[in-house]
């Protein structure tokens, strides 16, 4: 740490400057962002810094050598030096614009097919400090780039780093056309499905929630995608996706026969637990408009047969919601459910549990 302060020193005089600003030196000083010890790495990177304000100097560093070793700092650990040390490099015209050059543009993107996945994630990284510059945001982030981000999510080593950048991209009209695809939204949500536990998943699946483009598409892409992929899902991956759904605006999407299709498959043919989370959705559905006109006789048979076998109060939620609409009361009138409902009131003392479950039901519909 000694050596590098001194060195900084040094170059402060001119006449030293010159034998010392070589691209071997200059090397030496960039090879200490990935030393264990913290106070060495924070010595780089002001050295570094401070080295960068003369001319001669950030031409050494710009040099193939000492470059090259800087993008390998941001594979390694502690890669935060290493975008520090970036960031403030590109605050000078002359290292920006050394970028621009179509060799560096092709360099550092050959990257991101290297075999070892510790480059790639370190040339992603890279990418994360070239976007906040509109020029180098245009020569770095083209669609090639974003489609190689999204096949990076489906990689356990490199899925974290691509969904963050993924997450901050997705503000740039450019690759955000790209990242709210049909197909894209599809690898997210596989990727999800893989490692539901993985939190720059939730963050970037957010970032695509909060979106305020009129993109109207993303709340629907999401939400059809999940009922697709729902039955393969494990526990956990359900759990997350069910995260997501409470995150949508279900009650204002735009909602398709297919998908009221898809849910009423899902609700009959599978599981409990999918059952419940069928019922979660219809729960807040009950007040889209769009989905009350799309109801069929069947989706009352099976919320009759949700009240009398399974739990009931997801089911009861679910009636008195749609209940609220009189048109929709009057269908749910003119349907079985009532009849149930009566026959549940009928079981009286014998079977309390049901007799409470009509009673309820009976009374969210005001037929008394």
């Amino acid at each position: 740490m000694v050596t590098i302060e001194t060195l900084v020193d040094l170059t402060e005089h001119e006449e030293i400057r010159d034998a010392l600003g070589t691209p071997e030196t200059i090397g030496k000083v960039v090879g200490c962002l990935a030393d264990n010890d913290e106070d060495v790495r924070a010595a780089a990177v002001k050295a570094l810094k401070n080295l960068a304000t003369h001319d001669k100097l950030r031409a050494a560093i710009r040099a193939p050598k000492p470059l090259g070793q800087l993008w390998r700092m941001f594979g390694l650990p502690y890669s935060a030096a290493a975008t520090d040390v970036l960031t403030t490099l590109l605050g000078h015209n002359d290292f920006r614009e050394h970028f621009e050059k179509p060799e560096q543009v092709d360099s550092v993107l050959r990257n991101l097919s290297d075999p070892n996945w510790r480059v790639r994630v370190g040339m992603v990284l890279v990418l994360q400090v070239f976007r906040t510059d509109e020029n180098l945001r245009g020569l770095f982030i083209t669609t090639d780039t974003t489609i190689r981000l999204l096949d990076f999510l489906g990689n356990s080593n490199t899925s974290a780093v691509a969904a963050s950048t993924l997450a901050t991209l997705v503000e740039y009209p450019g690759p955000q056309s790209n990242i709210v695809a049909p197909n894209s939204i599809t690898m997210i949500l596989a990727a999800v499905r893989s490692e539901p536990a993985k939190e720059e998943l939730t963050t970037l699946i957010e970032a695509l929630i909060k979106l305020d483009t009129g993109i109207d598409d993303v709340p629907v892409l999401l939400l059809t995608e999940i009922l697709r992929q729902l039955p393969q899902a494990t526990p956990a991956a359900r759990t997350a996706y069910t995260d997501i759904l409470k995150r949508l605006p279900i009650e204002t999407i735009y909602i398709s026969s297919n998908h009221v299709d898809k849910l009423m498959k899902l609700w009959i043919s599978s599981d409990s637990a999918i059952s419940a989370i069928v019922l979660q959705i219809l729960m807040r559905l009950a007040d889209n408009a769009q989905f009350r006109v799309l109801i069929r006789p069947e989706l009352w048979d099976r919320l009759s047969y949700s009240i009398q076998h399974e739990k009931s109060g997801p089911a009861l939620e679910t009636l008195k919601g749609l209940a609220h609409d009189a048109e929709t009361r009057r269908k749910i009138l003119n349907s079985g459910i009532v009849h149930v409902l009566l026959n549940m009131l009928k079981s009286g003392t014998s079977d309390v549990d049901r007799w409470q479950i009509g009673l309820e039901g009976l009374l969210i519909l005001d037929v008394f």
